[in-house]
């Protein structure tokens, strides 16, 4: 693509960790978003719990969450505020 040049990507092409997302209530009432990714094998592998920084949400896990589930189950929780 020549500098300055624009790729046209179709918006059924995109797609983002929310997609996949569930809701979950918490205990005190609240509902946040979540991308659970079990690990497959139900082996004893690692669970890992991955919070994002403030200002921040599921969005900033999406380059790193296919090579942790990788090797471990994992869940990516949008936490509110």
């Amino acid at each position: 693509m020549p500098v300055g040049g624009s790729a046209r990507v179709r918006a059924d092409d995109v797609t983002s960790p929310y997609d996949e997302s569930v809701e979950l209530t918490l205990s005190s009432g609240r509902r946040v978003r979540a991308i659970v990714r079990p690990d497959p094998s139900q082996s004893n592998r690692p669970k890992c719990l991955l919070l994002h920084g403030n200002p921040g949400s599921v969005v900033d896990w999406e380059r790193v969450l296919p090579r942790i589930t990788a090797i471990c189950g994992a869940a990516v929780v949008d936490m509110p505020g």
